[in-house]
């Protein structure tokens, strides 16, 4: 049986994820906009990676305060829908905003590496150079099928952006 505690914390995630009618500011009113503008700004649930994190950091803060396991949580009905519901939203992300989730998933023990990758995995090329030689502490995943494109990634576009020229890093 479920503490009290447990089962508060799994209903206001539960709550956070599937909320509606949450009240976002609307556009400024131009000529080009319509005076009731649709509908779609006044949606809810969690869309902002910012606040996907906090969720996260409140699930560990609040799991950890009464002495159980991120995993009880993550494994519970509640938790997969969590996860699933930020899988369905990743695709908007960018690189350093899914490189920011990679340190929160990692920071509050939120199982969702492998699903950040994914999305990641095709925008490699856009992190910035500190970013991209942080990951391999960032991320424990040492599957070959993800680490094969960043050796590919070239350090010479990379840093040719800022003007300055290298050679490819040593393999």
């Amino acid at each position: 049986m479920k503490s009290v505690a447990l089962r508060q914390l799994m209903y206001q995630v539960n709550c956070m994820v599937e909320r509606r009618k949450v009240k976002f500011s609307k556009p400024v009113l131009t000529d080009s906009t319509p005076k009731w503008p649709a509908s779609r700004f006044s949606v809810g649930g969690l869309r902002h990676y910012g606040e996907w994190i906090a969720v996260c950091a409140y699930i560990h803060k609040n799991l950890k305060l009464h002495g159980y396991e991120c995993k009880e949580f993550y494994t519970s009905e509640v938790g997969n829908k969590f996860v699933r519901a930020l899988e369905s939203r990743l695709c908007s992300a960018t690189a350093g905003q899914l490189y920011q989730l990679l340190i929160a998933a990692r920071e509050f023990e939120a199982p969702i590496e492998h699903i950040v990758l994914q999305e990641l995995r095709p925008q490699i090329s856009e992190l910035r150079t500190e970013d991209l030689l942080r990951l391999p502490r960032v991320v424990t995943t040492r599957d070959p099928e993800f680490w094969g494109p960043i050796k590919e990634v070239s350090f010479h576009e990379k840093i040719n952006k800022g003007n300055r020229k290298l050679t490819h890093a040593q393999k």
